[in-house]
């Protein structure tokens, strides 16, 4: 299953999370990330596949499923999850601009079942 979790969202040094999806069947993800526009400076933008659930507590994995961009315009995917040694419910997308980023992005999750 596709979503686009953002369109358009303008980070300027501050961090924001996606609308989280339910995994249903599905127990592998990968998530792409673009940075239409902005200005990194010495900044960056950090994304990070995090899961939960009960919508509450989140997890993000040890710090694998991260993707950091420098520069304007990017396009990145994230480490592709395979949810059989780990099965959670919801996941969604973290993303801090740093430093003195200041970006619009889009982001999509996409959702399927692996044997």
């Amino acid at each position: 299953m596709y979503y686009e979790v953002a369109k358009g969202l303008d980070l300027d040094g501050d961090e924001e999370v996606s609308q989280a999806v339910e995994l249903g069947r599905d127990n592998a993800i990968t998530a792409e990330i673009s940075i239409v526009s902005g200005v990194l400076g010495t900044g960056a933008l950090t994304v990070t596949l995090e899961f939960s659930n009960d919508l509450d507590c989140w997890t993000n994995l040890s710090n694998y499923y991260v993707v950091t961009l420098g520069e304007a315009p990017a396009r990145e995917f994230l480490p592709q999850y395979n949810g059989a040694e780990a099965r959670f419910r919801f996941a969604r997308l973290r993303y801090q601009a740093v430093g003195s980023a200041h970006v619009l992005l889009t982001a999509s999750i996409f959702t399927y079942s692996q044997t």
